[in-house]
């Protein structure tokens, strides 16, 4: 287990995950104090999948503090904390896993899948009122079929988050409307961005005409699966 071989928000994580044992005087890390330093820490993806299926994200925090008060209080508290052997496990699957999947650093949402395999976890998941195996579908979705390659990967996704709009989310969710009469211009848009070169689609018109509507459109498809495979899991951003 290489912390060099972590991504930024790994390594940010493992340190919460030990801060928040070391104040509740356990003497071990847990699954439990990893889920909950994955939830506390801002547009984390258990939370942004949570309420995009519908969840009930206050439920979720709430179980998750009430199964770490039930762990044994040490006292005095200890001076070194360690990993417990299930914590151990956690993070052997999540290597395993990492290297299936061609990355070159461990990721806050490999963890997340590996979390998810111990039953304490994904009972409390399911307990916020969303399916246990569709909410790992989407830990695999919002993945797109990249790889991570930096330890900066993390950061460079909420970069996205600060200055974007998912448009994706929002369709995800039910926040948008049906569009109704941009079928030719969204199909056009689906065979620009399938081709293998020039596929940079550009939508020119006087504000008002619906530019957004083919793109909040082209974002309910790919909900819906009716796009070619190599648009399938993508994400829409629009600039805020």
């Amino acid at each position: 287990m290489d912390p060099n071989k972590w991504t930024d928000a790994t390594v940010q994580m493992f340190k919460e995950s030990q801060e928040i044992a070391f104040e509740r005087k356990n003497a071990y890390i847990m699954p439990i104090h990893m889920m909950e330093a994955i939830v506390e820490e801002e547009s984390n993806i258990v939370i942004r999948i949570v309420e995009m299926m519908g969840g009930d994200v206050n439920k979720l925090k709430k179980e998750i503090k009430e199964t770490m008060n039930k762990i044994v209080v040490q006292n005095p508290p200890p001076v070194d904390i360690g990993l417990h052997p299930t914590t151990q496990q956690v993070l052997r699957r999540a290597i395993e896993k990492q290297k299936r999947m061609g990355d070159s650093y461990l990721a806050i949402d490999v963890i997340v899948m590996s979390l998810m395999e111990e039953k304490e976890i994904s009972t409390i998941v399911g307990n916020s009122g969303i399916n246990v195996k569709e909410f790992n579908k989407k830990i695999t979705e919002m993945r797109k079929g990249q790889s991570v390659e930096t330890k900066e990967a993390e950061s460079q996704y909420e970069a996205l988050k600060k200055y974007g709009n998912d448009l994706t989310a929002q369709a995800e969710s039910g926040k948008m409307d049906p569009i109704i009469g941009r079928d030719e211009e969204i199909k056009r848009v689906i065979r620009i961005l399938s081709r293998r070169t020039k596929n940079n689609p550009v939508l020119i018109g006087e504000p008002g005409v619906g530019k957004t509507a083919v793109v909040e459109g082209l974002a309910q498809r790919i909900v819906k699966g009716d796009v070619p495979s190599n648009l399938q899991c993508r994400r829409t951003i629009e600039e805020r």
